[in-house]
């Protein structure tokens, strides 16, 4: 059940979004699975002393789908559990991360007609560990139209934006208003220079005080080889709030995609740029902010000056696959220094198919968290090992061990949760492979 009613209007706009793309679901390139069964923690509340042990009954879902039509393309990726707190220790929640993408065309290679949504969790407190208290669920939606030109050999598009962030317990929820245009000259090969401009209205519902204005300024370019991308962004943004000082920060933005080996690709991204909590959220849908660990982004209403770097190695190929990972994450705030935050992780994980029937794999995390004005350090290690059989074709079961250890510079916060998972999944697709078995998030 919800915490907080304010979040049922977007997920039925959420829903909305993707009953669209279910209704050409026969004709899509699809990959699910269902799961179902129970869990144990014997620290739920994850705190110091006086641990609780909880039993959790679990529902889950991993859904990929692309749709592509004359008129229509949709895609909808979903990894989200249903938990159930059998002693009653948290109310039930929903915890994961979804996105559905939907665009219509209205007249060809003209006028589109846009509905993207992004469902995920963000952390209400970030100086504490992440229990179903300190984390909380946040629905972006937008939508508006697109406006595609053409004069000779330049292209520009044109588009307006109407988007509205929901937030399940703070009191940040907000409509914003945007515009912008696009406008270059697509090259061969995958290479493509442009100018863009944006400008965005944030206005919030229960805190005016904190609305503010953001105009961004930038070129872009894109290059696609045989073996590599890069994409590459370069500007400058301006903040306005309505109240207090101006500022402006620079915009910077680089992805390089590199494939190494047939079965090998080395992945750099790292940029700079002047955010805010609701349009980060679209970054932070890939699981993390619904796993276990700490969700990378605060609620708040404060925009802040972003730098990220990330270079991450890729393996796969016949029945092992392997991702070694390094992020590094700056945070600094306009207003509340107290929460900018430099974060370090290193991720590994691997999986490996045994034979026919069996699945292993084990993951690994190891975080370094620095609130330098707050005065506070936090290590978080967390492991998790997991062991699949398939039953049959599309039904099998899943064992999943994990462990979270969590230390501090004052010794507020410290705790270690170890928690088991045992669930029947049912897998299965429609036109494409079928899916591997689907994972969980921790709770």
């Amino acid at each position: 059940m919800d915490r907080d009613p304010k979040l049922r209007r977007s997920r039925i706009a959420w829903a909305a979004c993707a009953l669209g793309g279910f209704s050409a679901f026969a004709h899509a390139g699809t990959t699910y699975t269902l799961e179902a069964g129970a869990g144990h923690s014997d620290n739920i509340t994850r705190v110091d002393s006086g641990e609780i042990d909880e039993t959790i009954a679990t529902l889950g879902l991993d859904l990929s789908m692309e749709v592509e039509r004359s008129r229509f393309t949709a895609d909808v990726d979903i990894n989200a559990d249903y938990y159930e707190y059998l002693e009653d220790t948290f109310d039930s929640e929903v915890v994961g991360a979804g996105s559905a993408l939907l665009n219509f065309s209205l007249v060809p290679d003209r006028l589109n007609w846009r509905f993207d949504d992004y469902f995920g969790q963000q952390s209400n407190d970030p100086f504490s560990p992440v229990t179903p208290e300190t984390r909380e669920s946040v629905n972006y939606f937008s939508t508006g139209p697109d406006l595609l030109l053409r004069f000779g050999p330049v292209g520009m598009r044109v588009f307006a934006q109407y988007s509205l962030a929901s937030y399940e317990t703070s009191p940040i929820d907000n409509e914003r208003m945007a515009g912008g245009f696009s406008i270059g000259r697509p090259g061969t090969s995958g290479q493509g220079l442009s100018f863009n401009a944006a400008y965005e209205s944030v206005a919030f519902n229960d805190q005016p005080a904190n609305d503010f204005d953001r105009l961004s300024s930038y070129l872009g370019y894109g290059i696609s080889g045989a073996r590599t991308e890069i994409r590459v962004e370069g500007g400058y943004t301006w903040l306005k709030p309505d109240v207090g000082e101006e500022s402006d920060a620079p915009r910077f933005l680089l992805n390089v995609q590199r494939e190494l080996t047939r079965y090998s690709t080395l992945t750099l991204s790292a940029g700079t740029q002047l955010t805010d909590s609701s349009a980060a959220l679209s970054s932070s849908v890939d699981g993390s902010g619904g796993g276990s660990g700490a969700p990378i982004v605060t609620a708040t209403a404060d925009p802040y000056q972003n730098d990220h770097a990330s270079l991450t190695w890729g393996f796969n190929r016949h029945r092992t696959s392997l991702n070694i990972g390094v992020d590094w994450d700056d945070d600094e705030y306009e207003n509340q220094a107290a929460l900018d935050r430099t974060m370090t992780s290193i991720n590994v994980a691997i999986d490996r198919r045994l034979g026919a029937r069996i699945g292993a794999g084990l993951s690994a995390r190891f975080m370094d968290e620095d609130f330098d004005t707050a005065g506070l350090g936090a290590k978080t290690d967390e492991y998790s090992a997991w062991l699949t059989w398939d039953i049959g074709q599309s039904v099998g079961l899943r064992l999943t061990l994990e462990r979270s250890d969590r230390d501090t510079s004052t010794g507020t916060g410290n705790y270690v949760d170890n928690r088991g998972f045992l669930t029947i999944y049912y897998q299965g697709s429609r036109g494409t492979t079928n899916a591997a078995p689907g994972g969980g998030n921790a709770p």
